[in-house]
């Protein structure tokens, strides 16, 4: 059903103002400072002033973006329902034309879980967390009964005799929800609530919903970012008169075990649950679990920032700090920035943090600038050697060798760095590292995970020099062991396997008993995590693993705790 909304008449917002995007304006609030950004979508029949408590809130400690989509609330009226693609494409322009930097965290209430999950499966670099706030999720039907299937709730939306009928009562609900906000806010908020144009808004949008979970299916899932779901556990009272208490209890224990689900499916996702409110009043009963809730997530990217970035355009690249990258190659940060301003080394683009990061093979450029400079080559030719062809390099290479060996014994050091620039592993790694790494390739391990283990030792060095020695020993003794070498080995075959692979299940059985057998499950600090969080990036296959892997680790710390 398409409800065509044509009335060019809408009621003046009482804060905030309108964007242009396109053909038609949008309406806008934008609150603080900093990054990343927080962005709420709006359920159905709601708008976002709505949401001004809990922005308020977030925007004491970052900037805070409430809109209302094209055809609802304040902004200019569209056909409704919209396919998930329009909303998140129109969201997507409406942050670029504000100058809303990227990546955002996204907090979808309700409907705005739809357009969410579309606007990361369109835009996943642009996402940073997400807080999810008992959004709709495209696997609803799997998890809820079938009276409450996407199908039945578009069948069950009221009509316009239930409309006026409700009109007294959604003005009491609003008058409840909204009687903290200011009055200049609340009584023309109130007032656009209860007109018969919104009220036939929110039914229009919620007309399309097993198209819009149709749609997400069809793409990947959320990307694997900071998430925390905010699942509400108390029910209308009304909704409960009409329903058996059986399709109560299954409603919210399906609500409950599919926010659990999505929280499994990226490696730093939490389920909380709020026993003490309901769907429509989340964002006004419990105002402190939402901001709570956004600042965890921020606190969780910040904290990614410091160890570890993975590029989404290149999920196989570590990412370092500026201080981590003068570390590994032995330089000072100030000659780092030297090489930067006369154009040695490329500068990359500042996040959102306001911070440049650098990748592993920045790392291996600066070793070869540094070796080559410390041979006294001008800086001008290095310059043109790091963009010469491989002959043309070796060649180079060779006059330099010649050059040094008539310098005395001081220079013959500098002589064999120079013969092993072909190699990136041995300029940055330790001989313990490289021998590991040739270790793993006469096992038959891939390329891909080669590259992944020497990026991590990589990091291990610029973040924690002191454990290098230790986890060589460990990997060793692993390497040594057949059972944990067969199980190496048979994850490595797996990255190109689809992620539902039924051969997935036997390995995921087998890796988790050799945790528990050998004592893994509290083992794993915040450095392996974030390794972890990277190789499962390379690969689905690798992704479910891990998580699955994790959370039943997490299971049995829960089952000791309890006890």
């Amino acid at each position: 059903m398409t409800n065509h909304i044509t009335s060019s008449v809408r009621p003046a917002p009482p804060v905030g103002g309108f964007q242009q995007i396109g053909d038609r304006r949008l309406f806008v609030h934008r609150a603080g400072s900093g990054g990343p950004a927080v962005v709420f979508l709006p359920g159905a029949s709601a708008v976002g002033l709505d949401y001004l408590g809990v922005q308020q809130g977030v925007s004491r400690f970052t900037t805070a973006v409430v809109y209302d989509r094209g055809g609802t609330g304040y902004s200019d009226p569209l056909a409704l329902p919209r396919t998930a693609t329009a909303v998140a494409t129109e969201l997507h322009e409406l942050l670029g034309s504000l100058d809303v930097p990227a990546p955002y965290v996204l907090v979808p209430h309700s409907l705005g879980g739809f357009y969410a999950h579309r606007f990361a499966q369109l835009y996943p670099q642009e996402v940073a967390g997400l807080v999810w706030l008992d959004a709709f999720n495209r696997d609803w039907d799997r998890f809820l009964p079938p009276a409450m299937h996407l199908s039945a709730l578009e069948r069950a939306a009221p009509g316009p005799e239930q409309l006026e009928q409700s009109r007294p009562a959604v003005r009491d609900m609003r008058g409840e929800l909204l009687a903290g906000y200011p009055a200049h806010v609340r009584e023309p908020l109130i007032d656009a609530h209860e007109s018969d144009a919104w009220m036939r808004v929110g039914i229009a949008e919620r007309s399309g919903l097993a198209g819009l979970a149709a749609e997400l299916r069809a793409g990947p899932g959320l990307p694997d970012v900071p998430a925390v779901a905010l699942t509400v556990l108390g029910v209308d009272p009304a909704q409960r008169a009409q329903m058996p208490q059986d399709t109560v209890r299954e409603m919210l224990d399906g609500r409950t075990r599919m926010d659990a689900a999505l929280m499994d499916s990226v490696s730093y996702g939490e389920q909380r649950l709020l026993p003490d409110t309901l769907h429509h009043r989340l964002c006004f009963d419990r105002p402190d679990a939402v901001v709570r809730a956004v600042r965890d997530v921020l606190d969780r990217v910040a904290r990614g920032e410091n160890y570890m970035i993975t590029c989404h355009d290149d999920p196989r690249r570590t990412v370092l700090t500026i201080s981590q990258l003068a570390a590994t190659a032995g330089v000072t940060v100030r000659t780092v920035r030297h090489y930067h301003q006369i154009g040695l080394l490329p500068e990359p683009e500042r996040d959102a943090s306001g911070y440049r990061r650098y990748s592993a093979q920045a790392a291996v450029d600066l070793i070869r600038i540094r070796t080559l400079a410390d041979a006294g080559v001008p800086l001008a030719r290095i310059d043109a050697l790091l963009h010469a062809e491989p002959e043309e390099f070796a060649s180079a290479i060779d006059d330099i060798d010649a050059g040094l060996q008539r310098k005395i014994d001081r220079l013959s050091e500098n002589r064999r760095r120079i013969a092993e620039l072909a190699g990136g592993e041995r300029l940055v790694l330790p001989p313990e590292v490289v021998a590991v790494l040739e270790r793993m390739r006469g096992l038959g391990v891939g390329e891909l995970r080669i590259r992944l283990e020497r990026d991590a030792w990589i990091l291990m060095r610029a973040m924690d020099p002191q454990a290098v020695a230790r986890r060589v020993r460990e990997k060793n003794a692993e390497l040594d062991d057949p059972e944990t070498t067969r199980l190496f080995l048979a994850c490595d075959r797996s990255a190109d396997w689809d992620p539902y692979d039924p051969r997935l299940d036997r390995l995921i059985d087998d890796l988790d008993a050799w945790e528990v057998a050998h004592g893994r499950d509290d083992s794993r600090g915040t450095y392996l995590k974030l390794v972890s969080s990277r190789i499962s990036e390379a690969s689905p296959a690798w992704q479910r693993i891990i998580g699955a892997v994790a959370h039943r680790a997490e299971q049995r710390r829960s089952a000791r705790l309890d006890t």
